[in-house]
């Protein structure tokens, strides 16, 4: 079963295999997406904003939510985001995330 993203604002849709990471998928698909520790999912660069979900997202992990911990809006009670490296999403969903583009080849 393939799974549809769409990110937003670019409107860009990246098919996600299941079992796969949003991170992962975006990479597999030839977007670039910001990330810094290596899908380790410590350092929120890869953050999202959930816009749309089909069906319920599984439960962010306790590593997770500890590292969401760290962005501002997450403190004041926005339980939309969540790790592009750590979700792996089980039906098709819209997400907020800028920085989002096609990696560039050297051709």
């Amino acid at each position: 079963m393939t799974i549809r993203l769409t990110v937003q604002p670019a409107g860009i849709e990246i098919d996600v295999d299941a079992g796969e990471s949003l991170l992962e998928a975006a990479e597999r698909a030839g977007y670039s997406w910001p990330s810094v520790c290596g899908r380790q999912g410590v350092c929120s660069t890869c953050s999202v904003q959930i816009l749309e979900a089909n069906e319920p997202l599984p439960v962010a992990s306790s590593a997770e939510r500890e590292t969401l911990q760290i962005l501002p809006s997450y403190q004041d009670g926005d339980d939309a985001l969540r790790l592009a490296c750590q979700i792996r999403p089980t039906a098709d969903l819209a997400v907020r995330k800028l920085g989002v583009r096609p990696i560039e080849s050297n051709d």
